[in-house]
């Protein structure tokens, strides 16, 4: 995602006061509305796309669907609007609708957001706004989720795969209420996959390892993640799981993945693992 998105930025660098017209190769979302004096200068749709979102609680939550990311470009001689009221434009739009920001970072050169809005039945919209070089260059990413259900990253079996090959998975699935160690009622499809895997082998035994991003106090992203760890230990336990088949620890910060520098590093940073002993 992170380098169709630097490509799309460096689409709408190069062609940036140029075109007077859309690219042909892609169109706006239904019903999504646009700011006057912009084109589309690139993208992508697709009929069933899969992205994360920030859920504006310092995590994220994916959604599947119809996908559309698209760059817009202000056109040759166009008024630029202002940065914040290009992304009050779509602020707007959601809300009469019904929608709601779930997460917003806003200055005078730039803003990136995620908002949602509901459509019929269960189907929501989602959208990621990127605002760049002083409001000249945006990108829009939807998704339009059917009917969104939370599913496990894994089934029992690559687990059990991932653990024989490399003794250990981290986990993304498992979900927290920010700063706590309460187990979101998203996380309950990996539970499920997670009860399989024991039953199919009568001889694993797993240590579950928290691991937190470097947001905060080093000593309290410890404390909390071993808490974490130790209530998916609990989670296990009650749902039939004998006590004596795991362990748990925590570390804090202490062990990054990949840099905590960008939102995505962060969110690949916070973890459960599971490590067999």
């Amino acid at each position: 995602m992170t380098r169709l998105l630097a490509g799309l930025i460096l689409i709408a660098a190069a062609r940036c006061f140029a075109d007077s017209a859309d690219s042909d190769d892609v169109k706006d979302p239904p019903g999504l509305p646009r700011f006057p004096g912009y084109v589309i200068s690139g993208g992508v749709s697709r009929e069933s796309g899969s992205q994360d979102f920030n859920d504006g609680q310092g995590g994220t939550t994916t959604r599947d669907g119809a996908e559309w990311e698209l760059n817009y470009s202000i056109k040759d001689g166009a008024r630029v609007p202002g940065t914040a009221d290009l992304f009050k434009f779509f602020e707007a739009a959601f809300k009469k609708k019904g929608g709601s920001v779930v997460f917003k970072k806003v200055d005078a050169a730039s803003a990136e957001g995620v908002l949602k809005m509901p459509l019929r039945g269960k189907a929501e919209r989602w959208l990621r706004l990127t605002i760049n070089n002083d409001a000249q260059q945006m990108i829009v990413h939807v998704i339009d989720d059917k009917g969104y259900a939370p599913h496990a990253e894994f089934t029992a079996a690559e687990l059990a795969h991932a653990i024989e090959r490399d003794g250990r998975v981290g986990l993304h699935g498992i979900v927290f209420e920010p700063g706590k160690d309460t187990i979101k009622s998203d996380s309950d499809p990996v539970f499920a996959e997670l009860n399989q895997l024991f039953l199919s082998d009568d001889n694993l035994n797993l240590v579950i390892e928290g691991h937190t991003d470097n947001v905060g106090n080093s000593k309290a992203n410890l404390a909390l993640s071993k808490k974490r760890a130790e209530a998916v230990r609990r989670r296990l336990i009650d749902r039939g799981i004998e006590a004596s088949r795991l362990k748990s620890a925590g570390f804090g910060d202490a062990k990054p993945t990949t840099t905590n520098d960008t939102d995505e590093g962060k969110a690949q940073n916070r973890r459960v693992e599971l490590v067999k002993f």
